[in-house]
C-alpha cells in the first residue's frame, strides 16, 4: 500500500486517501477512500495487490493529512475494484509496473470480498471474485473474471454473470415458497489452441419459477385455496462457457439463476 499510495496510506489504520480515474469516466479524477483486499506473489516473481475504493468527502488537499473520514458509500453502493501490479527493486522495496484503477464496481455496502487466484490457461494467472448484494430478503451473486497477465486486464465474464440467487430473506413458507440456486464454478478443458480453459458452472437447488407458479395460482383462484405447499423441485443443470475471443460466453446447458 504504501508503495502504491506513499503518503496517502496511513499503516496504523490500515486505509488510505488516493487520486484515482473515476469509474463511469475515466477522463475525470476524485479522492477515494482506498483499503487493501488482498495480495498475491505470482510465479513471474511480481507481486498483485487487490484494493477497493470508495467515494470520499474529502479533497485532494486532504491526503497526506492525519484524519481520514469515513467513505460515502451507503447499502446500494458497490465497492470499486483497483489492481496494481508490483515489481520488486534490487535495492530493496517495490515499485508499481502496472495500474488499474476503479476497473469494475463490485458488491454493495461499498465493499467486495470472495478473491480467488485461478489458472485461466497456460500462463495465465487469472482474478476471481465472487459478489453480490442483498435487500428487502432476496440476495444474488456474480462472477467476474480477469486476465492478470493480459496489461489491459480485461474483464472475462459477461456483464452481470449470475452465480446463486435465493428469497430466503423473503418467504414465509408454507404462504410463499422458499427457493435458492447455487452454482459451483471451475475450469475444464477446452479445445486445443484456446486462449482460456473452458469456464463450468454446476448449479443445484430449488426452482424458484415454481414458487412463482404456485403464488400466481393461490392469487387468482376465485375462491380461497389453501396455501400452496413449499415448492420441492430440485434443479441440477450444468453451464458451460467458452471464450470467443472477446469474453466467455454459453456454450451449452443454462444458467437457471433468475433475475431479482
Amino acid at each position: 500500500m504504501r508503495a502504491v499510495f506513499g503518503a496517502g496510506y496511513q499503516s496504523a489504520a490500515n486505509v488510505g486517501l488516493a487520486m484515482l480515474s473515476d469509474y463511469d469516466d475515466r477522463s475525470e479524477r476524485s479522492v477515494y477512500y482506498v483499503t487493501p483486499v488482498t495480495h498475491k506473489l505470482l510465479d513471474s516473481g511480481d507481486a498483485v495487490l487487490i484494493v477497493n475504493a470508495q467515494l470520499s468527502s474529502q479533497n485532494e488537499d486532504d491526503i497526506g493529512k492525519a484524519k481520514i473520514d469515513d467513505p460515502l458509500s451507503g447499502h446500494g453502493e458497490p465497492g470499486r475494484l483497483n489492481v496494481f501490479i508490483l515489481r520488486a527493486q534490487a535495492g530493496g522495496g517495490w515499485s508499481v509496473i502496472r495500474r488499474h484503477e476503479n476497473v469494475a464496481q463490485l458488491g454493495s455496502n461499498g465493499q467486495f470480498s470472495g478473491v480467488q487466484w485461478p489458472m485461466l490457461g497456460t500462463d495465465r494467472p487469472g482474478l476471481a471474485i465472487e459478489h453480490g448484494w442483498m435487500g428487502q430478503g432476496y440476495a444474488i451473486g456474480f462472477l467476474a473474471l480477469f486476465d492478470l497477465s493480459d496489461p489491459a486486464l480485461p474483464e472475462l465474464t459477461p456483464e452481470q454473470s449470475k452465480l446463486y440467487a435465493e428469497n430466503e430473506g423473503a418467504c414465509d413458507e408454507p404462504k410463499t415458497a422458499c427457493w435458492s440456486v447455487v452454482g459451483t464454478w471451475r475450469f475444464d478443458t477446452a479445445a486445443e489452441g484456446a486462449k482460456y480453459k473452458d469456464l463450468v458452472i454446476d448449479f443445484s437447488g430449488a426452482a424458484p419459477e415454481l414458487a412463482a407458479k404456485e403464488e400466481e395460482a393461490s392469487e387468482e383462484a376465485a375462491e380461497p385455496i389453501a396455501a400452496p405447499e413449499p415448492s420441492t423441485k430440485k434443479i441440477a443443470v450444468t453451464a458451460r462457457y467458452k471464450f470467443d475471443g472477446k469474453r466467455y460466453r454459453l456454450a451449452s446447458g443454462e444458467n437457471p439463476v433468475p433475475d431479482i
